[in-house]
């Protein structure tokens, strides 16, 4: 009879943190790894000024972006998290450098609206700052163009859960940067940014796919 009253009150006690148990809980700790393919929107402002008199173009285009995400998560409550990551990658626009890379870094919220053991979908934000360099390589011109700013984003994803620990996610993403040269190297000269003034915008999806780890 001991027994049994031991049992019925492990149910009582414990069978209701069994049955619901999260993905996303206070304390849990999320890491991911995985690659990202975006195609983007741009627009390109450039002002030179000769004789104090400025003169402005302004040029749109698209490009895409192949990246790498890393990001780290730590559950505050059960349906909230938040963390770090780093986007590494490449950057292609019309002139279809392989040598243009980009990098991303900044924090993470993410808001969990459906929280199951081995499935979730969420939603989250970005908020950080973007490194973009440029390398053009053609007759007449050789150029390295860096460009700096900052990133805002807003994604959906869902989890699947394989096990306790390993995981395969899957985002999409709108993503948005905002990008003010900083340096400029022309046909092996440095130029003055006090006359020569640049801006690039981009608006773009990214399709995501990580492996994840829950801890």
């Amino acid at each position: 009879m001991s027994v049994l009253r031991t049992l019925q009150f492990f149910l009582l006690a414990f069978g209701p943190m069994v049955g619901h148990a999260q993905f996303n809980d206070k304390g849990t700790f999320h890491v991911a790894v995985g690659v990202g393919l975006g195609g983007h929107a741009t627009e390109y402002e450039q002002t030179v000024t000769l004789l104090n008199v400025p003169f402005t173009t302004r040029k749109t285009d698209g490009a895409a972006t192949v990246t790498f995400p890393i990001e780290a998560q730590y559950g505050i409550t059960r349906s909230f998290s938040l963390g770090l990551y780093i986007e590494p990658g490449r950057y292609l626009d019309s002139t279809d450098s392989k040598s243009n890379s980009i990098a991303l870094l900044g924090i993470q919220p993410r808001f969990y609206v459906i929280n199951k053991d081995r499935f979730a979908l969420l939603a989250s934000l970005q908020v950080g700052s973007t490194d973009l360099r440029i390398n053009e390589d053609r007759p007449g011109v050789n150029s390295t163009a860096q460009y700096r700013g900052g990133s805002f984003g807003l994604g959906a994803g869902a989890v699947i859960q394989f096990s306790d620990v390993v995981g395969i996610q899957f985002h999409l993403r709108y993503i948005g940067n905002r990008l003010k040269l900083k340096d400029y190297d022309l046909n092996g000269s440095n130029v003055d940014l006090g006359t020569f003034k640049a801006e690039l915008n981009t608006r773009g999806v990214v399709g995501q796919l990580s492996l994840g780890l829950r801890f």
